[in-house]
Protein backbone atom coordinates (compact mmCIF):
# COMPACT_ATOMS: atom_id res chain seq x y z
CA UNK A 1 0.00 0.00 0.00
CA UNK A 2 1.35 3.43 -0.90
CA UNK A 3 1.95 6.16 1.65
CA UNK A 4 -0.81 8.35 0.21
CA UNK A 5 -3.48 5.75 0.96
CA UNK A 6 -2.11 5.18 4.46
CA UNK A 7 -2.30 8.91 5.18
CA UNK A 8 -5.83 9.00 3.73
CA UNK A 9 -6.94 6.20 6.03
CA UNK A 10 -5.64 8.02 9.06
CA UNK A 11 -7.01 11.38 7.98
CA UNK A 12 -10.52 10.10 7.35
CA UNK A 13 -10.77 8.02 10.49
CA UNK A 14 -9.22 10.74 12.66
CA UNK A 15 -11.97 13.23 11.76
CA UNK A 16 -13.86 14.60 14.73
CA UNK A 17 -17.35 13.20 14.33
CA UNK A 18 -20.09 13.78 16.91
CA UNK A 19 -21.16 10.33 18.03
CA UNK A 20 -24.24 10.39 20.24
CA UNK A 21 -24.91 8.11 23.17
CA UNK A 22 -21.85 5.86 23.41
CA UNK A 23 -23.35 2.68 24.85
CA UNK A 24 -22.93 2.31 28.58
CA UNK A 25 -21.92 -1.34 29.00
CA UNK A 26 -23.49 -2.82 32.10
CA UNK A 27 -22.15 -5.92 33.82
CA UNK A 28 -23.88 -8.04 36.41
CA UNK A 29 -22.70 -7.28 39.99
CA UNK A 30 -21.70 -10.96 40.22
CA UNK A 31 -19.50 -10.85 37.09
CA UNK A 32 -16.22 -10.26 38.97
CA UNK A 33 -16.95 -13.19 41.29
CA UNK A 34 -17.64 -15.40 38.26
CA UNK A 35 -14.29 -14.46 36.70
CA UNK A 36 -12.47 -15.28 39.94
CA UNK A 37 -13.99 -18.78 39.84
CA UNK A 38 -12.55 -19.31 36.36
CA UNK A 39 -8.99 -18.84 37.65
CA UNK A 40 -7.55 -22.25 38.47
CA UNK A 41 -4.08 -20.99 39.50
CA UNK A 42 -2.68 -17.65 40.62
CA UNK A 43 0.80 -16.79 41.86
CA UNK A 44 2.97 -13.66 41.74
CA UNK A 45 1.19 -12.00 38.83
CA UNK A 46 0.55 -15.24 36.92
CA UNK A 47 -3.11 -16.16 36.39
CA UNK A 48 -4.20 -19.37 34.69
CA UNK A 49 -7.81 -19.65 33.52
CA UNK A 50 -9.40 -23.09 33.29
CA UNK A 51 -10.36 -22.72 29.63
CA UNK A 52 -12.59 -24.99 27.60
CA UNK A 53 -12.89 -27.63 24.86
CA UNK A 54 -12.39 -27.31 21.11
CA UNK A 55 -14.13 -29.70 18.69
CA UNK A 56 -12.07 -31.15 15.87
CA UNK A 57 -13.00 -33.72 13.27
CA UNK A 58 -10.11 -36.02 14.12
CA UNK A 59 -6.74 -35.38 15.68
CA UNK A 60 -5.56 -31.92 16.65
CA UNK A 61 -6.47 -29.32 19.21
CA UNK A 62 -8.76 -30.43 22.04
CA UNK A 63 -8.60 -27.66 24.66
CA UNK A 64 -7.49 -24.03 25.04
CA UNK A 65 -6.38 -22.48 28.33
CA UNK A 66 -5.58 -18.74 28.56
CA UNK A 67 -2.85 -17.37 30.84
CA UNK A 68 -2.18 -13.77 31.83
CA UNK A 69 0.70 -11.98 33.53
CA UNK A 70 0.21 -8.82 35.61
CA UNK A 71 2.72 -6.12 36.50
CA UNK A 72 3.28 -4.71 39.99
CA UNK A 73 0.30 -2.40 39.54
CA UNK A 74 -1.99 -5.40 38.83
CA UNK A 75 -2.29 -4.37 35.17
CA UNK A 76 -2.20 -7.09 32.51
CA UNK A 77 1.13 -6.97 30.64
CA UNK A 78 0.96 -10.22 28.61
CA UNK A 79 -1.55 -12.89 27.60
CA UNK A 80 -0.84 -16.37 26.21
CA UNK A 81 -3.07 -19.08 24.72
CA UNK A 82 -2.22 -22.66 25.64
CA UNK A 83 -3.49 -25.18 23.09
CA UNK A 84 -3.59 -28.86 24.07
CA UNK A 85 -2.99 -30.96 20.94
CA UNK A 86 -4.13 -34.61 20.84
CA UNK A 87 -4.76 -34.34 24.58
CA UNK A 88 -6.65 -32.47 27.28
CA UNK A 89 -5.35 -31.07 30.58
CA UNK A 90 -6.22 -34.44 32.16
CA UNK A 91 -4.27 -36.47 29.56
CA UNK A 92 -1.26 -34.20 28.95
CA UNK A 93 1.31 -36.31 30.80
CA UNK A 94 4.71 -36.28 29.01
CA UNK A 95 3.37 -33.84 26.40
CA UNK A 96 6.01 -31.75 24.65
CA UNK A 97 5.75 -27.94 24.97
CA UNK A 98 6.22 -25.80 21.86
CA UNK A 99 6.32 -22.00 21.92
CA UNK A 100 5.24 -20.21 18.76
CA UNK A 101 5.19 -16.46 18.18
CA UNK A 102 2.62 -15.68 15.47
CA UNK A 103 0.36 -12.59 15.32
CA UNK A 104 -3.35 -13.20 14.88
CA UNK A 105 -4.02 -11.51 11.52
CA UNK A 106 -2.22 -14.17 9.40
CA UNK A 107 -4.02 -16.87 11.43
CA UNK A 108 -7.50 -15.38 11.63
CA UNK A 109 -7.65 -14.55 7.92
CA UNK A 110 -5.97 -17.86 6.95
CA UNK A 111 -3.26 -16.07 5.00
CA UNK A 112 -2.05 -18.88 2.74
CA UNK A 113 0.82 -16.74 1.46
CA UNK A 114 2.62 -16.76 4.84
CA UNK A 115 4.77 -19.26 6.69
CA UNK A 116 3.14 -17.92 9.85
CA UNK A 117 -0.26 -19.38 9.05
CA UNK A 118 1.06 -22.59 7.47
CA UNK A 119 3.17 -23.35 10.55
CA UNK A 120 0.45 -22.53 13.08
CA UNK A 121 -2.25 -24.40 11.17
CA UNK A 122 -0.12 -27.52 10.86
CA UNK A 123 0.58 -27.53 14.59
CA UNK A 124 -3.01 -27.18 15.80
CA UNK A 125 -4.15 -29.85 13.34
CA UNK A 126 -1.86 -32.33 15.07
CA UNK A 127 0.66 -32.66 12.24
CA UNK A 128 3.75 -32.15 14.39
CA UNK A 129 3.52 -35.73 15.67
CA UNK A 130 0.93 -38.36 16.54
CA UNK A 131 1.48 -38.04 20.29
CA UNK A 132 0.46 -35.30 22.71
CA UNK A 133 1.99 -31.83 22.64
CA UNK A 134 1.11 -28.31 23.75
CA UNK A 135 1.37 -25.15 21.64
CA UNK A 136 1.74 -21.85 23.50
CA UNK A 137 1.11 -18.62 21.58
CA UNK A 138 1.70 -15.05 22.73
CA UNK A 139 -1.46 -13.03 21.99
CA UNK A 140 -1.07 -9.42 20.90
CA UNK A 141 -4.83 -8.68 20.99
CA UNK A 142 -7.00 -10.23 23.70
CA UNK A 143 -10.10 -9.80 25.84
CA UNK A 144 -9.80 -12.41 28.57
CA UNK A 145 -12.70 -10.88 30.45
CA UNK A 146 -14.32 -7.50 29.97
CA UNK A 147 -13.07 -4.82 30.49
CA UNK A 148 -9.53 -6.26 30.81
CA UNK A 149 -8.77 -5.76 27.13
CA UNK A 150 -5.11 -6.14 26.24
CA UNK A 151 -3.31 -4.88 23.14
CA UNK A 152 0.39 -4.52 22.49
CA UNK A 153 2.75 -4.46 19.57
CA UNK A 154 4.54 -7.79 19.16
CA UNK A 155 5.65 -9.14 21.82
CA UNK A 156 6.10 -9.12 25.62
CA UNK A 157 9.47 -7.74 26.77
CA UNK A 158 9.60 -10.55 29.34
CA UNK A 159 8.87 -13.25 26.77
CA UNK A 160 11.64 -15.66 27.76
CA UNK A 161 10.91 -15.32 31.46
CA UNK A 162 7.20 -15.88 30.79
CA UNK A 163 7.99 -19.04 28.83
CA UNK A 164 10.00 -20.46 31.72
CA UNK A 165 7.14 -19.81 34.16
CA UNK A 166 4.51 -21.28 31.83
CA UNK A 167 6.59 -24.41 31.20
CA UNK A 168 7.17 -24.81 34.94
CA UNK A 169 3.43 -24.52 35.61
CA UNK A 170 2.52 -27.05 32.92
CA UNK A 171 5.12 -29.54 34.12
CA UNK A 172 4.16 -29.21 37.77
CA UNK A 173 0.40 -29.31 37.19
CA UNK A 174 -0.07 -31.68 34.24
CA UNK A 175 3.25 -33.61 34.34
CA UNK A 176 4.25 -32.47 30.88
CA UNK A 177 7.88 -32.55 29.84
CA UNK A 178 9.97 -30.21 31.93
CA UNK A 179 11.77 -28.47 29.07
CA UNK A 180 10.25 -26.58 26.15
CA UNK A 181 11.10 -25.88 22.52
CA UNK A 182 11.09 -22.45 20.86
CA UNK A 183 9.49 -23.89 17.76
CA UNK A 184 8.79 -20.87 15.55
CA UNK A 185 9.11 -17.09 15.63
CA UNK A 186 7.31 -14.90 13.11
CA UNK A 187 9.24 -12.32 11.12
CA UNK A 188 6.12 -10.18 10.85
CA UNK A 189 6.52 -6.62 12.07
CA UNK A 190 3.92 -3.97 12.76
CA UNK A 191 4.58 -0.42 11.62
CA UNK A 192 2.73 2.51 13.11
CA UNK A 193 1.79 5.03 10.41
CA UNK A 194 0.09 7.58 12.67
CA UNK A 195 -0.50 8.00 16.40
CA UNK A 196 -2.01 10.59 18.73
CA UNK A 197 -3.81 10.57 22.07
CA UNK A 198 -6.97 9.22 20.45
CA UNK A 199 -5.78 6.34 18.30
CA UNK A 200 -2.97 4.40 16.67
CA UNK A 201 -3.11 3.37 13.02
CA UNK A 202 -0.88 0.59 11.67
CA UNK A 203 0.40 0.01 8.16
CA UNK A 204 -2.04 -2.17 6.16
CA UNK A 205 -1.15 -5.85 5.75
CA UNK A 206 -1.82 -7.65 2.46
CA UNK A 207 -3.42 -11.05 2.99
CA UNK A 208 -4.34 -13.85 0.59
CA UNK A 209 -6.89 -16.35 1.76
CA UNK A 210 -8.44 -19.46 0.20
CA UNK A 211 -12.18 -18.88 -0.03
CA UNK A 212 -13.04 -22.24 -1.59
CA UNK A 213 -13.59 -21.51 -5.26
CA UNK A 214 -11.23 -18.56 -5.34
CA UNK A 215 -8.32 -16.92 -3.55
CA UNK A 216 -9.12 -13.51 -2.16
CA UNK A 217 -6.59 -10.70 -1.72
CA UNK A 218 -7.38 -8.07 0.90
CA UNK A 219 -5.80 -5.28 2.89
CA UNK A 220 -6.20 -5.38 6.67
CA UNK A 221 -5.54 -2.19 8.63
CA UNK A 222 -5.32 -2.43 12.41
CA UNK A 223 -6.65 0.60 14.29
CA UNK A 224 -6.46 1.03 18.06
CA UNK A 225 -8.96 3.55 19.42
CA UNK A 226 -7.52 4.27 22.85
CA UNK A 227 -10.68 5.60 24.49
CA UNK A 228 -13.09 3.12 22.94
CA UNK A 229 -14.59 0.28 24.95
CA UNK A 230 -13.25 -2.39 22.55
CA UNK A 231 -10.07 -0.58 21.49
CA UNK A 232 -9.05 -2.70 18.47
CA UNK A 233 -10.59 -2.61 14.99
CA UNK A 234 -9.49 -4.23 11.72
CA UNK A 235 -10.69 -2.55 8.51
CA UNK A 236 -10.66 -5.07 5.64
CA UNK A 237 -11.30 -4.36 1.96
CA UNK A 238 -10.38 -6.01 -1.39
CA UNK A 239 -6.89 -5.33 -2.68
CA UNK A 240 -8.44 -4.47 -6.05
CA UNK A 241 -9.96 -1.26 -4.67
CA UNK A 242 -9.03 1.59 -2.33
CA UNK A 243 -10.61 3.23 0.66
CA UNK A 244 -10.81 6.44 -1.39
CA UNK A 245 -13.09 4.79 -3.95
CA UNK A 246 -15.20 3.13 -1.26
CA UNK A 247 -15.66 6.38 0.64
CA UNK A 248 -16.42 8.30 -2.57
CA UNK A 249 -19.09 5.89 -3.80
CA UNK A 250 -22.69 7.08 -3.97
CA UNK A 251 -23.95 3.49 -3.88
CA UNK A 252 -24.95 1.47 -0.81
CA UNK A 253 -21.72 0.08 0.62
CA UNK A 254 -21.63 -3.64 1.48
CA UNK A 255 -20.64 -3.81 5.16
CA UNK A 256 -20.00 -6.63 7.60
CA UNK A 257 -19.58 -5.80 11.31
CA UNK A 258 -17.73 -8.90 12.45
CA UNK A 259 -16.97 -9.96 16.01
CA UNK A 260 -13.76 -11.73 16.98
CA UNK A 261 -13.79 -15.30 18.27
CA UNK A 262 -10.63 -17.01 19.51
CA UNK A 263 -11.97 -20.57 19.53
CA UNK A 264 -13.64 -20.39 16.11
CA UNK A 265 -11.52 -18.01 14.06
CA UNK A 266 -8.08 -18.89 15.44
CA UNK A 267 -8.46 -22.50 16.61
CA UNK A 268 -11.06 -23.68 14.04
CA UNK A 269 -13.65 -24.95 16.53
CA UNK A 270 -16.18 -27.09 14.63
CA UNK A 271 -18.87 -26.15 17.17
CA UNK A 272 -18.70 -22.47 16.18
CA UNK A 273 -19.76 -20.65 13.00
CA UNK A 274 -17.80 -17.40 13.59
CA UNK A 275 -15.07 -18.35 11.11
CA UNK A 276 -17.71 -19.19 8.50
CA UNK A 277 -19.36 -15.81 9.01
CA UNK A 278 -16.04 -14.00 8.58
CA UNK A 279 -15.18 -15.93 5.43
CA UNK A 280 -18.69 -15.43 4.06
CA UNK A 281 -18.09 -11.71 4.46
CA UNK A 282 -14.80 -11.99 2.58
CA UNK A 283 -16.51 -14.00 -0.16
CA UNK A 284 -19.21 -11.36 -0.50
CA UNK A 285 -16.57 -8.64 -0.87
CA UNK A 286 -14.95 -10.60 -3.71
CA UNK A 287 -18.25 -11.33 -5.47
CA UNK A 288 -19.81 -7.91 -5.00
CA UNK A 289 -19.45 -6.35 -8.44
CA UNK A 290 -22.31 -3.87 -8.08
CA UNK A 291 -20.93 -1.78 -5.23
CA UNK A 292 -17.76 -1.61 -3.09
CA UNK A 293 -17.58 -2.95 0.43
CA UNK A 294 -15.54 -3.51 3.57
CA UNK A 295 -15.53 -5.47 6.82
CA UNK A 296 -15.00 -3.93 10.23
CA UNK A 297 -13.72 -6.75 12.42
CA UNK A 298 -13.68 -6.23 16.19
CA UNK A 299 -11.30 -8.86 17.63
CA UNK A 300 -12.05 -8.10 21.30
CA UNK A 301 -15.75 -8.98 20.94
CA UNK A 302 -15.02 -12.60 21.90
CA UNK A 303 -17.77 -14.30 23.90
CA UNK A 304 -20.30 -11.63 22.82
CA UNK A 305 -18.08 -9.12 24.57
CA UNK A 306 -17.62 -11.01 27.84
CA UNK A 307 -14.23 -12.38 26.82
CA UNK A 308 -12.35 -15.60 26.07
CA UNK A 309 -12.26 -17.02 29.61
CA UNK A 310 -16.04 -16.96 30.27
CA UNK A 311 -16.69 -18.02 26.67
CA UNK A 312 -14.54 -21.11 27.29
CA UNK A 313 -16.62 -21.96 30.37
CA UNK A 314 -19.83 -21.86 28.33
CA UNK A 315 -18.23 -24.24 25.81
CA UNK A 316 -18.16 -26.83 28.61
CA UNK A 317 -21.86 -26.27 29.26
CA UNK A 318 -22.68 -26.60 25.55
CA UNK A 319 -21.21 -30.10 25.53
CA UNK A 320 -22.43 -30.96 29.01
CA UNK A 321 -20.06 -31.44 31.91
CA UNK A 322 -18.47 -29.92 34.98
CA UNK A 323 -17.04 -26.44 34.69
CA UNK A 324 -15.60 -24.10 37.27
CA UNK A 325 -18.96 -22.52 38.10
CA UNK A 326 -21.62 -25.09 37.14
CA UNK A 327 -22.11 -28.73 36.24
CA UNK A 328 -24.81 -29.19 33.62
CA UNK A 329 -26.17 -31.40 30.84
CA UNK A 330 -25.66 -30.16 27.28
CA UNK A 331 -27.14 -26.71 26.66
CA UNK A 332 -27.46 -24.45 23.64
CA UNK A 333 -25.18 -21.42 23.38
CA UNK A 334 -27.71 -18.86 24.69
CA UNK A 335 -28.80 -21.03 27.63
CA UNK A 336 -25.14 -21.69 28.51
CA UNK A 337 -24.36 -17.96 28.64
CA UNK A 338 -27.47 -17.16 30.67
CA UNK A 339 -26.61 -19.90 33.15
CA UNK A 340 -23.07 -18.62 33.65
CA UNK A 341 -24.05 -14.98 34.18
CA UNK A 342 -27.30 -15.67 36.03
CA UNK A 343 -29.06 -13.09 33.87
CA UNK A 344 -30.74 -12.65 30.50
CA UNK A 345 -27.97 -10.18 29.51
CA UNK A 346 -25.79 -12.60 27.57
CA UNK A 347 -24.50 -10.05 25.01
CA UNK A 348 -22.72 -6.80 25.97
CA UNK A 349 -21.26 -5.97 22.56
CA UNK A 350 -21.61 -2.41 21.30
CA UNK A 351 -20.87 -1.17 17.79
CA UNK A 352 -20.49 2.55 18.38
CA UNK A 353 -16.81 2.49 17.45
CA UNK A 354 -17.65 0.78 14.16
CA UNK A 355 -20.35 3.37 13.48
CA UNK A 356 -17.78 6.06 14.15
CA UNK A 357 -15.41 4.54 11.60
CA UNK A 358 -18.18 4.52 8.99
CA UNK A 359 -19.05 8.12 9.80
CA UNK A 360 -15.41 9.17 9.46
CA UNK A 361 -15.43 7.66 5.96
CA UNK A 362 -18.69 9.53 5.23
CA UNK A 363 -20.50 6.25 4.57
CA UNK A 364 -24.22 6.85 5.10
CA UNK A 365 -25.85 4.12 3.00
CA UNK A 366 -25.00 0.46 3.58
CA UNK A 367 -26.08 -3.07 2.76
CA UNK A 368 -25.36 -4.79 6.06
CA UNK A 369 -24.45 -8.48 5.89
CA UNK A 370 -25.95 -9.68 9.17
CA UNK A 371 -28.48 -11.82 10.99
CA UNK A 372 -28.34 -9.58 14.08
CA UNK A 373 -31.24 -7.18 14.62
CA UNK A 374 -29.24 -5.03 17.04
CA UNK A 375 -26.55 -4.15 14.49
CA UNK A 376 -29.12 -2.64 12.17
CA UNK A 377 -30.75 -0.63 14.97
CA UNK A 378 -27.37 0.69 16.07
CA UNK A 379 -26.36 1.98 12.64
CA UNK A 380 -29.78 3.52 12.07
CA UNK A 381 -29.39 5.34 15.38
CA UNK A 382 -26.39 7.12 13.86
CA UNK A 383 -28.26 8.16 10.73
CA UNK A 384 -27.06 5.38 8.43
CA UNK A 385 -29.58 4.09 5.89
CA UNK A 386 -29.43 0.29 6.22
CA UNK A 387 -30.52 -2.43 3.84
CA UNK A 388 -30.04 -5.94 5.15
CA UNK A 389 -28.49 -8.95 3.42
CA UNK A 390 -28.71 -12.20 5.36
CA UNK A 391 -25.71 -14.41 5.90
CA UNK A 392 -25.63 -17.86 4.34
CA UNK A 393 -23.80 -19.75 7.06
CA UNK A 394 -25.45 -23.06 8.00
CA UNK A 395 -22.53 -25.13 9.24
CA UNK A 396 -23.85 -28.68 9.88
CA UNK A 397 -21.74 -29.16 13.03
CA UNK A 398 -23.34 -26.20 14.81
CA UNK A 399 -26.98 -26.16 13.70
CA UNK A 400 -28.11 -26.23 17.35
CA UNK A 401 -25.85 -23.23 17.98
CA UNK A 402 -27.36 -21.29 15.06
CA UNK A 403 -30.96 -22.24 15.92
CA UNK A 404 -30.48 -21.03 19.51
CA UNK A 405 -29.39 -17.63 18.26
CA UNK A 406 -32.41 -17.38 15.97
CA UNK A 407 -34.75 -18.13 18.87
CA UNK A 408 -33.14 -15.53 21.15
CA UNK A 409 -35.09 -12.55 19.81
CA UNK A 410 -31.93 -10.67 18.79
CA UNK A 411 -31.52 -12.48 15.47
CA UNK A 412 -33.55 -12.80 12.28
CA UNK A 413 -35.26 -16.18 11.88
CA UNK A 414 -34.95 -16.40 8.06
Amino acid sequence: MNRTLSIFLYATIALTVPIRGQQNIQLSPSYHAIIEKLICFSDKGLKVFYGGPIDTKDKGIKWIMPISFEDRKKKTRAIYEIAFINCTPETAKDAEILFIDVPEIPIKFKNDATTDYATFSSLIKGNYKDGSYIVVRCAEVANLHFPDIFIHCLYSKKLESDKQKIAHYLHKTFHTRKNFLNYYKSQTTETITQEDEEQTTYQPQLIETNLGKQTGSFYVTKIVKKKDAWKAYYVIYPATTTLESIAASNEHILIRLDSGCVSGQIYDDEACDCLDQLHEGLNQLMQNNLCPGLIIHIPTHDGRGFGTAPKAETEIYKRGGEGCVHSTPALDTISAAKLLYGTDSYDIRSFDGAAQLLASLNIKKVVLLTDNVNKIALLEKYGVHVLRKKTKTNKPSCIVHIDAKKKSGNYFID
